[in-house]
């Protein structure tokens, strides 16, 4: 059976390698027009770097804004993403009875702006004016170009489970100003939780007291192995990337379970081969009791009184194999 699924796992696991490298793409911060403590989702795999955009000339070029960068792991259960709040961005129309002067004008409320939406604004107009006044372009270039910063430079690459936080910040009159972007690739995966159908092969020593010709004495005596299965109903825990979550093809993981008898617990690990996450295949390792002959008896010993199987044997914990189907279901079916 394993054979028939290689090929497919062979082709799920080589298609990621095939993808080709992306140039690096921006993260931006809009300073005029985002809104504060906002998480943004991100592809996981993928280099970035990040893009300050819409800062003051002014502001900037006094060295008012301080940018901090922080990698950090995203905790299980993840974090909320909030959905930003779109504003309406709105430029600056001006009449103009002389080509440059309004393009004058336009540079001089940029170059002086001391609020990041004003900047904005000056900044629309500005560009709009240019196409008439291309004379101002190249004194209104600089400030232009003050607007946008580009840090983290070459780039930085986020895996899953990861997020970017990037906070700006400047000084406001007695106050800071603070503005805050979370760029997230979303949790690293999830425990998935099933129920387990597993089958044990019975490895007790049975033994038993049998009668001798006298009447009187017994010789303990070893049963016949049957070589039966024990059926053992169980819950298990799965971990699922979540590179994996959509997957068409069959998932190669880890799994654990616990069986539901808690008076003699029993522990299983092994891989699983889950398919659309609501079924395993499961074999493995099992630690479970096992019936043993007690140390003070041996097999053809005389005894002067007839024992039973409680009496002649002791349970201890062995390894052992497993191997059944695990089902992903809305509650217990045991």
């Amino acid at each position: 059976m394993f054979r028939r699924w290689l090929p497919l796992l062979v082709v799920c696991a080589a298609i990621p390698a095939l993808a080709r490298a992306a140039d690096p793409a921006p993260l931006t911060v809009d300073l005029a027009h985002d809104d504060p403590n906002t998480e943004l989702p991100v592809s996981a795999g993928v280099p970035f770097f990040v893009r300050i955009n819409n800062m003051a000339p002014s502001l900037r070029n006094t060295g008012a804004y301080e940018v901090t960068i922080k990698l950090e792991h995203i905790p299980i259960p993840p974090l909320d993403i909030p959905e930003p709040k779109p504003e309406d961005k709105k430029g600056i129309e001006a009449k103009a009875v002389d080509p440059c002067a309004p393009a004058q004008k336009a540079l001089v409320a940029l170059s002086t702006a001391e609020d990041e939406a004003k900047a904005f604004e000056a900044a629309v107009n500005l560009r709009k004016l240019l196409k008439k006044c291309p004379l101002v372009a190249k004194e209104a270039a600089p400030y232009l170009a003050a607007m946008t910063e580009d840090v983290t430079a070459p780039s930085v690459t986020l895996k899953p489970g990861e997020l970017l936080r990037v906070t700006v910040k400047r000084p406001d009159g007695d106050k800071t100003r603070t503005w805050e972007r979370v760029f997230s690739t979303g949790e690293s995966g999830k425990w998935l939780q099933s129920y387990g159908f597993m089958f044990i092969p019975n490895r007790d020593d049975e033994f038993f007291s049998k009668p001798q010709d006298d009447g009187k004495t017994f010789t303990i005596t070893q049963k016949d192995d049957r070589h039966g299965l024990d059926f053992a109903p169980s819950i298990f825990f799965t971990w699922l990337p979540a590179s994996k979550e959509g997957s068409d093809c069959p998932v190669l993981g880890v799994t654990g379970g616990l069986g539901f008898d808690l008076k003699a617990p029993t522990v299983f690990l092994g891989p699983t081969l889950m398919y659309r996450q609501n079924l395993q295949l499961v074999a493995g390792v099992v630690m479970h009791q096992q019936r043993r002959l007690r140390g003070e008896f041996a097999t053809g010993q005389t005894v002067k009184e007839s024992l039973d199987l409680d009496q002649l044997t002791d349970k201890t914990y062995r390894p052992n194999f497993f191997i059944g189907l695990a089902l992903r279901l809305g509650k217990s079916p045991f």
